[in-house]
């Protein structure tokens, strides 16, 4: 028993002194990122880069980074792309995605990253990073963001307007009507 403890303890330990890779903030911006700093959760969560090409030419390589934001400490939580294995580079024929190359193409300045929600606690502070080479030139942008789940029933006053709007309500109250109807043939008939 006293065995397991002393195993656990170290796991937890060690688990602790391989997650807390620490970021120093350097608050830089050297180039743009749109993002919502406070995006809803659902999945993947998109970026849009854009470098301006008059500073940078040439198409860039990017990484991003995200980091649980505690005071003054910045613990990493994920790194995207992820790298894929090397079988499915070899088995592929056609566009490679970013997981296959490990990292992200921004070509003639504009481009797409994004990190994946299932790392992410919401509600909590966040430090985006993201890390781009353009040539020889190291470019790097950094934004606090504090994810929130996705709200529930948001699309419900959308639904209320069409549901409203023109002859949508008048339709589908004469369907359900004509459901009912037969319902109440078929109960009858039994």
């Amino acid at each position: 028993m006293k065995t397991w403890f002393n195993f656990i303890i170290m796991a937890i330990i060690l688990s602790g002194a391989v997650i807390a890779a620490d970021w120093t903030p350097t608050g830089d911006q050297d180039f743009s990122v749109y993002v919502d700093p406070q995006m809803e959760l659902n999945g993947k969560v998109y970026a849009t880069v854009s470098i301006d090409q008059s500073m940078y030419p040439g198409n860039a390589k990017c990484v991003d980074m995200l980091f649980y934001t505690n005071g003054s400490r910045y613990m990493h939580i994920q790194s995207n792309p992820t790298l894929a294995s090397s079988s499915a580079v070899s088995l592929r024929v056609g566009s490679v995605t970013p997981e296959e190359k490990g990292y992200f193409d921004i070509n003639d300045g504009i481009g797409t990253v994004y990190f994946r929600d299932k790392d992410i606690i919401p509600y909590n502070n966040f430090t985006l990073v993201v890390l781009c080479n353009v040539g020889n030139v190291s470019l790097i942008y950094e934004e606090a963001i504090n994810p929130v789940w996705r709200t529930a029933f948001k699309s419900l006053p959308a639904r209320g307007v069409w549901f409203a709007d023109g002859d949508n309500a008048s339709m589908i109250i004469i369907v359900l009507a004509a459901l009912a109807l037969i319902l109440l043939f078929i109960w009858a008939k039994s």
